[in-house]
């Protein structure tokens, strides 16, 4: 993984000097930012890196690569057309790290999928999908968020069978639970929800190869790389953590609740546009709630905790993952958006994530 000063290159096309613009993959619209180029929502593996803002000129950063001067890793090099190495303090570098990793996961996840319903179904398997469905559903599997909704919400996808056949059973719901919540944090990342700072990239790569590890997808690659650029070791495979089915006693806990968490100023479910922090939690059905990069409960921190759990599970009864603001305000992922659960105050919550 490679980094290069665009504005250093001369324009292959036209000859310009200083007129090259790395591209902005994202929710921004086109022509905001003059110190990039910007392109829509989309990233893809191969899609420009760069352009030329005076000409039509558009490449890679591999195009302006000496590869014989440079030190580079074997396992670097085949990668270098899918990703670069992205400048950890430039919040734009941070978040097109972030959209192009999840679409490389995406697009090798359908390519997994893909080879696989060849062999077993044939190469029309995807016209004979589109023949059968009368919904009339427009099928663009290119998508990342139309692909992992399909196979996260439809459990008779024929997409599930190649992922079905060699993840053990007693995992399944573990394994499509990790997708659903790569299809929650692809859209906090896509709609601009996250703190642009490299702790958001470290959690974003850590889930991604939760499931890439377990089908072997090339993805893994690109995610050990950006690990070393933050300095992380690479993480083991998951460990599920089984916990018990306690729950606190129902009398008294309205009154337990208010003591726990500020007066709502939205409705459970109701779209929450606010930027969440670093940190994210897991709650569990009886009501626990994880930091998920610590594995610290918080009813090991605060006694009634479960009481604040037992609460979220009534508003969002499958539980999940959870994000929160530095406001307080509790967000799960409701089908296509992060949705309130409720706003707590700062000392009933992980001491030090919230200001």
């Amino acid at each position: 993984m490679v980094n290069i000063d665009a504005r250093s290159q001369v324009c292959p096309t036209c000859k310009s000097k200083k007129t090259l613009k790395p591209f902005k993959y994202g929710m921004g619209v086109p022509g905001e930012d003059s110190e990039f180029i910007t392109a829509g929502c989309m990233s893809y593996p191969g899609a420009p890196e760069l352009g030329c803002s005076n000409c039509d000129w558009t490449g890679n950063i591999k195009d302006f690569l000496n590869l014989d001067s440079i030190m580079i890793e074997p396992e670097q090099l085949e990668s270098l057309h899918r990703f670069y190495n992205p400048r950890l303090d430039t919040e734009i570098q941070i978040q097109s790290a972030g959209i192009t990793l999840i679409n490389t996961f995406a697009y090798d996840l359908f390519e997994y999928i893909n080879s696989d319903l060849i062999e077993s179904n044939g190469k029309n398997w995807m016209i004979d999908l589109q023949v059968n469905d009368l919904s009339g559903t427009k099928v663009n599997f290119s998508d990342p968020a139309f692909l992992l909704k399909d196979l996260v919400r439809n459990s008779q996808s024929v997409l599930r069978k190649p992922l079905n056949s060699v993840i053990p059973k007693t995992e399944l719901k573990n394994f499509y639970d990790r997708l659903a919540e790569i299809l929650g944090e692809r859209n906090a990342w896509f709609h601009n929800q996250i703190q642009l700072i490299p702790e958001q990239l470290e959690l974003l790569i850590i889930l991604i190869l939760k499931v890439v590890k377990v089908l072997n997808l090339k993805t893994e690659r690109e995610c050990n790389l950006l690990l070393k650029i933050l300095n992380k070791a690479v993480p083991g495979d998951q460990v599920t953590v089984e916990v018990d089915n306690k729950s606190p006693d129902a009398k008294g806990i309205v009154k337990e609740f208010e003591n726990l968490t500020q007066k709502d100023d939205l409705e459970v479910g109701a779209s929450v546009d606010g930027i969440f922090i670093p940190q994210s939690y897991t709650l569990h059905l009886n009501g626990s709630i994880r930091d998920r990069k610590t594995d610290q409960l918080l009813e090991e921190i605060i006694p009634d905790a479960l009481t604040l759990g037992t609460l979220l599970i009534a508003r969002k009864p499958s539980g999940g993952r959870l994000r929160i603001t530095n406001e307080g305000i509790v967000v799960a992922y409701f089908n296509d958006y992060w949705g309130f659960l409720a706003k707590v105050k700062k000392e009933n919550w992980f001491p030090g994530h919230l200001n």
